[in-house]
């Protein structure tokens, strides 16, 4: 099993700023607002459909 998000609870730092900090490019950063989510690139984590999880 692979862990597909991640989640992190910033005090001291924008959103925007530690987003910055991460260059993976098997990673799928996106910052709203107040909230960074980091998820693994399905096209890279799991390039077969079959046991993908869905995107709603």
């Amino acid at each position: 099993m692979v862990i597909e998000h991640f989640v992190f609870l910033l005090n001291n730092v924008r959103a925007e700023e530690f987003a910055v900090g991460i260059k993976d490019p098997d990673l799928v950063v996106s910052v709203e607002g107040n909230l960074l989510t980091v998820a693994l690139d399905r096209d890279v984590w799991r390039p077969q459909t079959i046991g993908r999880p869905q995107v709603f």
